[in-house]
């Protein structure tokens, strides 16, 4: 490793611990998804593989920061970036959960999205087999004023 202690892809031992923090955090919410475990950011922190993946991440976290200096020193260093740092995680924030929340609805409108009906065209209901929009229902014949 070159003297800068940067790898081959220009990552630190500290981007390295955060990316290994990023994937046990991925692989337990999504084990606790498939068992429909809680996948809450408290309940995942609070997993033991989480949480070791976090220790980690502190004990190489104090390390930098004895070379920083005292604590005093830690806390003027962060302060004079906190600006910055406060929106780019903010701008992050917002990125993440709104594409989130985007593929979270789509696999919802997947989930109970059925064809269109027959009668309005709208998508139809998989959960109840019906047209939420002009209330046909697959079992039974559309009523006698939608009929065409």
């Amino acid at each position: 490793m070159p003297k800068t202690g940067r790898d081959e892809k220009g990552l630190t031992m500290g981007h390295r611990a955060m990316l290994r923090l990023l994937m046990v955090y991925n692989q337990v919410g999504s084990a606790a998804s498939k068992i429909g475990d809680c996948t809450d950011i408290g309940y995942l922190l609070g997993t033991p593989m989480v949480a070791s993946a976090v220790q980690d991440l502190l004990v190489f976290s104090t390390e930098v920061a004895k070379k920083i200096g005292t604590p005093e020193e830690l806390a003027a260093y962060l302060n004079d970036h906190a600006s910055e740092d406060n929106a780019f995680f903010e701008k992050q924030r917002k990125t993440h959960y709104d594409a989130n929340k985007r593929s979270v609805a789509e696999k919802l409108h997947d989930l109970v999205d059925g064809p269109p009906c027959e009668v309005c065209g709208e998508t139809t209901c998989k959960v109840c087999d019906s047209c939420h929009s002009c209330g046909t229902h697959d079992s039974q014949p559309p009523p006698p004023a939608l009929m065409n």
